[in-house]
């Protein structure tokens, strides 16, 4: 217990470093980009729907929401740690909250900014929209800035594991599930006799 409490602020520290690179990342795309913003490339703000296609009108948003729905995601991440947060009970809620308002926020401003320096169309079918946008408007420097962060994995993400593990000790202090011991045997017995000798 000693080692995992020393750890602890070490992850923290190291992951609050990473988040606020992430942001200060995006922050430099939206001050940047708003200066090669033509406001000509607004109009129309929602393209006619195209019959039979997804394409423009609310067909067309409704269709971009659902595929950006998947970046919602990440949010168990937040739930996943809450053993390591001091007062989940009030710190949990307005961290979730607050990570959905800044994130849907963030999506709003970075769409706007990308679409505003160059036509929507330009983009189809382009895979690093934000550092081409910029490449384009002769910001160099910032663009690879974004092509290193948007290629830079991230190892100190524990959230799947500390997910894994919580769900864990729920099941193990589960009545029904509780007198299976060990855990290993429990699983083992799923496994039909012909489909674990090759493995012996």
């Amino acid at each position: 217990m000693a080692i995992k409490a020393e750890k602890i602020p070490i992850k923290a520290t190291i992951e609050n470093t990473i988040v606020a690179i992430k942001l200060l990342v995006i922050i430099l795309f939206i001050v940047v980009g708003a200066t090669a913003i033509h406001t000509q490339n607004y109009h129309p703000f929602i393209p006619a729907h195209r019959p039979g296609t997804t394409f423009g009108g609310w067909t067309g948003i409704m269709a971009g929401a659902s595929q950006i729905f998947i970046a919602y995601v990440g949010f168990d991440a937040i739930a996943a740690n809450t053993a390591e947060t001091k007062n989940p009970q009030k710190t949990m809620p307005r961290g979730l909250i607050g990570t959905l308002v800044l994130g849907t926020g963030f999506f709003i401003v970075v769409s706007l900014v990308l679409v505003g320096m160059f036509k929507y169309s330009r983009y189809a079918n382009n895979a690093e929209p934000a550092a081409w946008a910029l490449r384009e408007s002769g910001h160099y420097l910032t663009a690879n800035l974004l092509s290193v962060r948007a290629t830079w994995w991230t190892p100190w993400d524990k959230s799947q594991p500390t997910a894994k593990i919580a769900m864990a000790a729920k099941i193990s202090t589960y009545e029904p599930l509780a007198g299976l011991k060990p855990p290993v045997r429990a699983v083992g017995s799923l496994i039909p006799n012909e489909a674990r000798k090759p493995c012996m």
